[in-house]
């Protein structure tokens, strides 16, 4: 079992608003990197796309706490064992400090090799939930 963090980001909007929009993988597409991610369908609580040379895959939201975390987890025929924590909290009314964890449990061998890039790949999540404009709650996404 590996664990990863994060940095923590702050976002330029208020909890709520972060929440709403994180809360629904329908708003995931523009963090979809399409160089290596075909195919991307989404419901709010689901996803699935292609790998590029991997496969069909998926991810579920598992448990959501308002204004504080979302836990997202893998889905499918080769889904790994993992948990994905979104953590929020209030920085001011108007501010959002926010962290990703991954709980992983990988192979030994792929343990060195992974850790890296999905490090990478968290700290990108958030240096781009930094810049993005979170709508307001109830316009249309």
């Amino acid at each position: 079992m590996i664990k990863l963090q994060s940095r923590t980001g702050t976002v330029n909007s208020p909890v709520n608003k972060v929440y709403s929009f994180l809360s629904d993988f329908r708003n995931f597409s523009q963090f979809i990197p399409s160089e290596t991610i075909d195919n991307w369908q989404a419901e709010a609580d689901s996803c699935s796309f292609t790998l590029s040379n991997l496969g069909r895959a998926g991810l579920r939201m598992v448990e959501r706490e308002p204004n504080r975390l979302i836990k997202i987890t893998g889905e499918g025929p080769h889904a790994l064992t993992f948990f994905l924590w979104i953590q929020m909290k209030e920085g001011t009314p108007d501010t959002t400090h926010i962290r990703l964890t991954l709980h992983a449990d990988l192979p030994f061998f792929l343990k060195g090799m992974a850790s890296g890039p999905l490090q990478k790949f968290l700290d990108m999540i958030i240096d781009k939930l930094e810049v993005i404009p979170f709508p307001d709650l109830g316009e249309k996404i």
